[in-house]
């Protein structure tokens, strides 16, 4: 919903689902390091502006993602990321299921990511996003400050 009645204001909710979280990303222009995940995103988000020209600074809403098996690209891990995944019980179960990817890459695989965001004022705030990691599993809280590009999250890592 587009409203321009004492200035413009526009009002967006829905969902995305696809079969992988970079390939639509690219396709809006971003590079994203989450390669080979299907998702489900919903969204309920308003902001001050136009449609095609959002506001971040005036940017409210809510979002709710669940993406399935892929990777966070290049993470690394070196070699006590190989030794763990050597010992996982997930990278074992994926073995067993013929998926060699992890043994041989560079990239954090991860089973799943889930996470629920609220925005005020262009400010992402979590408290319940959850990466279901081969090698680890990551609980992130905290805020993403879109305007000043400032991240402040507390992440354990088990």
């Amino acid at each position: 919903i587009w409203h321009s009645q004492n200035g413009n204001k526009t009002e967006i909710a829905g969902s995305l689902t696809g079969g992988a979280f970079d390939e639509t990303a690219a396709y809006f222009g971003i590079l994203v390091p989450i390669i080979e995940s299907p998702y489900t995103i919903q969204f309920d988000l308003d902001w001050a502006n136009l449609p095609w020209s959002p506001d971040i600074a005036t940017l409210n809403g809510k979002l709710s993602a669940k993406l399935g098996k892929g990777a966070i690209a290049q993470m690394g891990g070196g070699r006590a990321g190989q030794i763990l995944r050597l010992v996982s019980f997930d990278a074992l179960l994926r073995k067993l299921q013929l998926d060699f990817r992890d043994t041989f890459s560079d990239d954090f695989n991860f089973d799943s990511i889930k996470g629920d965001a609220t925005i005020h004022n262009g400010v992402m705030a979590s408290k319940n996003t959850y990466v279901d990691g081969l090698v680890a599993d990551i609980a992130l809280s905290g805020e993403i400050n879109l305007v000043k590009r400032q991240i402040n999250l507390e992440a354990v890592i088990t």
